[in-house]
């Protein structure tokens, strides 16, 4: 296993409602980008793309390699196919990390999730089959997975999917968020230690679940909420 190498996946809304935040979305998963090619680790990205239907932009490509988004590449249209994306990334990472020998696989895999709408177009994925992929990938490959959204309980989406609590956070849907929201899931990646458990209570989760943001950020100034 190569601990300094690091596989991301960013799952990113393209559907119509997007479109008011677009330009934003551009900037900030840009800057993104930009964040992840100064990182000691070697850090590779997938990008995946959903509205009625799911595209793979590219895969395994180290970040300063990766195309910068641009107004042809992300143009906001359609429905939210969110299980066939999910779905989708996650079978392809499971099949590409099974095909290198041992030595070759990355250290650390982490996913997220960014939508502003929950699931109505998938065909391939239902919700209960990406939730029992995500939970066996998160304990059995260790795989990691952010799930963040605005304009819908993130919570109970987040939970569905099969996501850990302190990785799900609702943000408003507006620019400064969008920029906020990638520049922490930068910092989050890079530096959270792998798969560590919660100590929370179910309580402290319902009390975070009223929260208008909150997901767990130790790491950036660009703090969505602290965790308490």
């Amino acid at each position: 296993m190569k601990e300094d190498l690091v596989e991301v996946v960013a799952i990113l809304d393209i559907s119509g409602s997007m479109k008011p935040i677009a330009a934003d979305t551009i900037n900030g998963f840009n800057e993104y980008l930009a964040q992840l090619t100064k990182q000691p680790e070697t850090v590779n990205v997938s990008l995946v793309l959903f509205n009625t239907e799911s595209k793979v932009i590219y895969e395994h490509k180290p970040a300063s390699k990766c195309k910068r988004l641009n107004k042809q590449t992300y143009y906001p249209y359609g429905g939210t196919a969110l299980t066939d994306a999910l779905g989708l990334a996650v079978t392809n990472m499971q099949t590409y990390i099974q095909s290198l020998p041992e030595e070759l696989r990355p250290g650390k895999v982490s996913f997220f999730v960014s939508t502003d709408g929950t699931e109505n177009s998938s065909s391939v994925f239902t919700i209960e089959q990406v939730q029992k992929l995500v939970q066996k990938s998160t304990e059995d490959d260790k795989f990691e997975f952010i799930f963040i959204g605005a304009n819908i309980d993130s919570f109970e989406m987040g939970r569905k999917l099969g996501f850990h609590e302190d990785n799900i956070a609702n943000i408003e849907n507006d620019g400064m968020a969008q920029k906020a929201m990638f520049e922490a899931v930068a910092e989050w990646q890079m530096n959270k230690p792998n798969n560590k458990k919660s100590s929370r209570s179910e309580n402290e989760y319902d009390e975070c679940r009223n929260q208008p943001q909150s997901m767990q950020q130790m790491y950036s100034n660009n703090v969505m909420l602290k965790r308490k």
